[in-house]
């Protein structure tokens, strides 16, 4: 399961570091905000944030919990924790608190800048396999609105409008509607 490479990466860099906590985002799909895909160590507060990504390595060696580029994210706040790191790659975003003032240094900075490349594919992978999956279902969806208007003699967007009132009725999803009148043969 790729969720647990993340967590051996995660458990990983958590005792390489020497972290209190290590926190692993990914954008959304509109990158609009962070959500959170896992951690070790101290629990964060909230598992959303609607933080931008920094273009650079964010490092603090003492009041992390109070820097403005941080406050966002509610482990560096809830932990207080008082040095912390925020690396940043297109997908996502990995972070590290310390509790204890200039809790890590170069070699920890290094073991965590390492994590980017893995952790980079794994979050890519993810959301590759979420498009393909979504364009599965759409794929379904359509034939299954075919079925309907060659059956019924109606239009596309009676078909869609059917199907949908399946779902709401049945508290199925579409997908699983459209999937099963496509095994069954359109009965």
């Amino acid at each position: 399961m790729q969720h647990v490479a993340t967590h051996d990466h995660l458990d990983a860099a958590l005792t390489t570091s020497g972290a209190d906590g290590i926190y692993l985002y990914r954008v959304t799909r509109r990158n609009t905000s962070l959500a959170l895909l896992s951690f070790r160590g101290l629990a964060p507060g909230a598992r959303e944030s609607s933080y931008v990504l920094p273009d650079e390595v964010i490092r603090v060696d003492t009041g992390a919990w109070q820097d403005v580029r941080l406050k966002h994210f509610s482990e560096f706040v809830e932990n207080q924790f008082d040095s912390g790191i925020s690396i940043p790659f297109a997908a996502g975003v990995l972070n590290a608190g310390w509790l204890a003032s200039n809790g890590f240094g170069h070699e920890q900075e290094a073991a965590l800048l390492n994590l980017q490349a893995p952790l980079e594919n794994f979050l890519l992978k993810a959301e590759l396999q979420k498009v393909t999956e979504r364009l599965a279902v759409r794929k379904h969806i359509e034939r299954a609105k075919g079925i309907i208007q060659a059956r019924n003699g109606w239009t596309e967007e009676q078909a869609y409008l059917h199907l949908r009132r399946l779902s709401r009725q049945t508290r199925t999803p579409m997908g699983e509607i459209a999937r099963s009148m496509i095994a069954s043969g359109g009965s």
